[in-house]
């Protein structure tokens, strides 16, 4: 008995150990996600060689076009799209993709001709897309009336959102200084790299670029706050209140300024001031979190109640029936984190530091495995690319939630709603910090190997010193 089950075991690994070209895969992919582009374009032409077979060959062209032309590489990426045009002559997207690729290398006459094929070939998408707009806009950079590489420079802006969100601020800082080597004499570059060196605590370093976004826009009030904020943390709180006061004559209700001011007040010791200011701030937001935690650590406020959702109330009654039905359940913790678990039944979800995350799934059987440290980095680098490449069209309901050992949490939700997509991100998502718990649910109309559409869980629970239990049902639908 003893020997059928360690054989058993044997083949359980077999089966969970992804070959080598899928792991070379993903791999690409997460190197993509995180934006390391000349790595994932390396990746991509190794799992290239050897594959005579064109048409498996097409999602990996696309895939390198978009690395090239992120490094700047036009002509290589131009050529890729010749590739592409060779085995799907009549996509469409061709046209866009080649258009797209001139307008950022600055030939721009190139560039206006391939987004009027993309208009006549798919007028619907290229509406949707704000294909004339670009058009416009790139006849105003030929007629001198924008500076040179105005395309490139609102193209990298596009890209910083997505950044922020995601904490990757080397990337903002990287972009940014690209948009200011473009064009100097626009606040959006400085802003942004302001923005970068605030959020890596490099506060006084953020001092120049938010002056000169300020100097270009002088009523930007995201740039006074930043400025006040940059200030306080500094310890310079005389020039840090000339700032917050600033914002507030433009704007009463900024409430994440006021609350910087009751900070303020309470560095010089004036408590009375800083609790009314803190107050006031509750009487614009009652909601208001820092400020509901800045009264209570003073002693002038109840401790913040995180209110409790109709989907905990759910988890916390039918946790117990799915246990219940449970013959052999595995139990797995992690401080707060406990995961229990019955391969044929379901699993149970429940976090004690925060009520508001908890899964309850009684749809099994599902896949479990362990992970490795790598496949972990490489899974969360391959969320970023897909965080990216949701959109209104492949989505209704998405989150992710990370926690890492140095305790900084990365949450990210987006819903779909009657005005589009809605999106949400707190943290950062680490791709070079293996977290302690990663948890992703999907619903969504993706395609994939893995099931069309695309959707489930993933939970992953590091323990330490063993390998983590990964736990999912992503791409597995009821039969």
């Amino acid at each position: 008995m003893r020997k059928r089950n360690r054989r058993r075991k044997k083949q359980q690994k077999a089966i969970n150990r992804p070959s080598p070209e899928a792991q070379q895969w993903v791999a690409a992919l997460s190197a993509l996600g995180n934006e390391e582009w000349a790595e994932a374009a390396a990746r991509f032409e190794q799992f290239m060689q050897g594959m005579d077979d064109p048409d498996e060959r097409l999602p990996i062209y696309h895939n390198l076009t978009a690395c090239y032309l992120e490094q700047g590489l036009y002509d290589r990426a131009l050529a890729i799209w010749d590739n592409i045009a060779a085995i799907t002559p009549d996509d469409p997207d061709i046209w866009f993709g080649r258009a797209t690729t001139y307008a950022c290398g600055g030939q721009l006459a190139e560039a206006i001709e391939a987004f009027n094929h993309f208009r006549r070939a798919a007028p619907a998408e290229a509406r949707r897309r704000g294909t004339k707009e670009m058009v416009a806009q790139l006849k105003q950079e030929q007629r001198k009336e924008l500076p040179p590489g105005s395309f490139l420079y609102e193209r990298l802006e596009a890209q910083l959102e997505d950044n922020v969100d995601l904490g990757e601020y080397e990337l903002v800082k990287r972009k940014a200084q690209r948009m200011i080597a473009i064009n100097d004499q626009r606040p959006e570059g400085h802003f942004a790299l302001g923005l970068a060196l605030l959020r890596q605590q490099q506060n006084e370093e953020a001092f120049a670029p938010f002056l000169a976004a300020h100097a270009l826009e002088p009523d930007y009030v995201a740039t006074l706050y930043n400025l006040g904020l940059a200030y306080f943390r500094a310890g310079q709180l005389e020039e840090a209140m000339t700032w917050l006061e600033r914002v507030n004559q433009q704007d009463e209700t900024y409430v994440s300024a006021l609350h910087v001011m009751g900070r303020v007040w309470q560095q010089r010791d004036d408590l009375e001031k800083a609790v009314d200011v803190w107050q006031q701030v509750l009487a614009i937001d009652p909601d208001y979190e820092p400020a509901q935690q800045s009264l209570f650590e003073v002693g002038a406020g109840p401790e913040p109640e995180e209110p409790v959702s109709p989907v905990t109330e759910q988890l916390r009654r039918y946790g117990p029936i799915v246990k219940a039905r449970m013959s052999r359940p595995r139990i797995y913790r992690r401080g707060d984190l406990t995961l229990t678990l019955d391969p044929g039944v379901g699993f149970v979800f429940e976090d004690d530091g925060n009520i508001r995350n908890g899964t309850v799934y009684a749809g099994g059987p599902f896949m479990q495995a362990q992970m490795t440290t790598t496949d972990v980095l490489h899974f969360v680098g391959v969320l970023k690319l897909f965080v990216r490449m949701v959109n209104v069209d492949n989505c209704r309901d998405m989150a992710i939630l990370a926690y890492y050992p140095d305790d900084s949490t990365f949450g990210y939700e987006l819903k779909m709603t009657d005005d589009g997509l809605q999106g949400y991100g707190n943290g950062r998502l680490l791709s070079d910090q293996v977290p302690t718990h990663l948890k992703v649910r999907v619903d969504s109309d993706l395609d994939s190997p893995y099931g069309s559409p695309f959707s489930g869980y993933f939970i992953y629970l590091n323990q330490g010193r063993r390998p983590g239990v990964a736990v999912m049902t992503l791409g597995l639908l009821a039969d």
